[in-house]
């Protein structure tokens, strides 16, 4: 067998298994930015008062990281005697958000970017004029890529972003105490503590 074939072959090989992994790549992608099924829920604080009434929007990402997160800040606000409403980032999810104090955005990162059905619900959510609120993210490499984004998005709505929290992946057993830091830094900027 001569060179040149040889080399064809290698060729073929390696193009056969680059549009396999790439196939494979844009599947996933696919799957996980498509709408997720909505997870509502809500985190009732200990106390008859309620100190205020925070919506958690999130995509929960290939492996739920960013839902643990979401989840770690809505029981972070339930301690402090917040009402935390939680679900997914898709089409049915409250978008006016009148009836809320803090409205918390979170999102998975691939390629430095949020997923696209958390830019999505930014856009479709009304009243946003001056709603105080909260954005975090997940990733192996660039998370506060993705807040950096969709602070910026928020902003363009009039919304006034207060505080980020961008998480990497080897962070994941101190989620619950970033979160609960991260909650507590914000409620003393919305309490004129800072």
């Amino acid at each position: 067998m001569s060179v040149a074939r040889i080399a064809l072959i290698v060729v073929v090989i390696v193009v056969v298994i680059v549009g396999v992994l790439g196939g494979a790549w844009f599947y996933f992608m696919r799957r996980w930015d498509s709408e997720q099924p909505s997870k509502k829920d809500i985190l009732r604080p200990s106390t008859s008062k309620i100190a205020g009434k925070p919506l958690v929007i999130y995509h929960p990402g290939f492996t739920g990281y960013t839902e643990e997160l979401a989840y770690e800040i809505g029981k972070a606000l339930q301690t402090k005697g917040w009402e935390a409403h939680l679900d997914r980032a898709n089409s049915k999810a409250i978008s006016d958000l009148s009836e809320f104090n803090l409205l918390c955005v979170g999102s998975p990162t691939y390629f430095s970017s949020p997923r696209p059905p958390v830019l999505e619900y930014i856009e479709r959510c009304s009243n946003l004029e001056k709603t105080v609120c909260l954005v975090f993210a997940t990733g192996g490499v660039t998370p506060h890529e993705s807040t950096k984004k969709m602070q910026g998005l928020l902003d363009t709505k009039g919304a006034k972003v207060i505080s980020s929290l961008a998480l990497l992946t080897e962070q994941k057993n101190q989620a619950g105490e970033l979160a609960e830091e991260f909650v507590e830094k914000a409620l003393e900027v919305i309490q004129g503590g800072s």
